[in-house]
This record gives structure tokens, C-alpha cells and sequence, in this order.
């Protein structure tokens, strides 16, 4: 598979979006720490490891914006019954693993005082946007496409299903939390 590059006006974005994000934490010592705004030599052995788990999941949820319109698409195609489940499984956890390259990529560099850090833009929006991308990953991980159904015998509480109670999972739990935060016509 190929890794999904960023270029430089995305690193510019997610820079200062990360930045954003980290100063609005009590204890600016991880940015300092991170980015490089103090004068001590970057020595992550110091910052503790649930500093470290905040600015990660800070990433993610930047990392999961960043691609959000792709994710809206693939939603609506497949909402719309342009694809199939099975091309819908497959696109959403493709995409999801370029995420989590460029999120593993991005915390490396940072971590390993890599030269240059990207720098990355944060909206509070990203949070929402990355908890509901989890809720469906695992909506989608239940899904199995040799699962035949018809109308009458949707289950919303199964613990695997096929295709039609998928798209009735998206349309009643997901699309709702989605449409709350975000215009999804743009």
C-alpha cells in the first residue's frame, strides 16, 4: 500500500493545529518539551508517559481531521448505495491505515527530534470528528460481507451483520453525530 504523503501546506496546517492544541493544556512543559520552545536539548525521558498519551491522541484527532472530507465521501457513497459494504469496509480501514502512518510518522519525528517537525493546526471539532471515526471503526469491524439479510431480520445489537444493518448502523447512529457537529453537504 502506499503511504499518503502530506504536503507542505498540510504539514503548515497540522502544525499549527498541534501547536493550538498543546498550549491549550495546563502544563505547557510538553510543548516546550516537543516543539522545541525551550532552550534545554529535547529529552523526551523527562516527559511523562501521560503527557505523552495526551499529545498522541492530540495527533490522532488531527490526523483523523485532516481527512475527514475523504471520509465524508466514502460515507455518502455508500450511504447512497453507490458502493457496496464489502468496497466501503474495504476503502474505511485503507484509510484508516494511512492515518495511522502519517499519525505514527508525525509522533516519531517529534519524539526523535527529527528535523523538520511538521507543523500542525488543531480545531476543538477534531476531537468529535476522531471519537466518532472510532465508534465506526468498529461498527465497520463487525461487518461481514457473506452475511445475507433482509428487511425483517435486521439486528441492531448483533455482534457481526451484514451490509443493510451496516448501512442502518451508519444512518441512525453514526450520520446523526456527524450531522450535528459538521454541514455535511460542503
Amino acid at each position: 500500500m502506499s503511504k499518503k504523503e502530506l504536503t507542505a501546506e498540510e504539514r503548515e496546517k497540522l502544525g499549527q493545529e498541534i501547536v493550538e492544541g498543546l498550549n491549550s493544556y495546563d502544563d505547557n512543559d510538553i510543548l516546550k518539551e516537543l516543539v522545541g520552545a525551550s532552550k534545554k536539548p529535547r529529552d523526551l525521558s523527562k516527559t511523562t508517559g501521560q503527557k505523552l498519551t495526551k499529545y498522541h491522541i492530540l495527533v490522532e484527532e488531527i490526523v483523523a481531521w485532516s481527512s475527514r472530507q475523504t471520509f465524508l465521501e466514502l460515507l455518502k457513497n455508500f450511504l447512497s448505495k453507490k458502493i457496496d459494504g464489502e468496497t466501503f469496509s474495504s476503502k474505511f480501514f485503507r484509510l484508516r491505515e494511512e492515518d495511522m502512518d502519517i499519525l505514527a510518522e508525525i509522533c516519531e519525528k517529534i519524539e526523535e527530534g527529527i528535523k523538520p517537525i511538521p507543523d500542525l493546526y488543531y480545531t476543538a471539532k477534531a476531537a468529535d470528528f476522531s471519537s466518532v471515526m472510532n465508534d465506526l471503526f468498529f461498527t465497520v469491524e463487525a461487518f461481514d460481507p457473506d452475511i445475507e439479510e433482509n428487511e425483517e431480520n435486521l439486528d441492531l445489537n448483533a455482534c457481526i451483520y451484514g451490509e443493510k444493518t451496516l448501512r442502518l448502523m451508519i444512518q441512525t447512529n453514526t450520520l446523526p453525530k456527524l450531522e450535528k457537529y459538521y454541514d455535511l453537504d460542503d
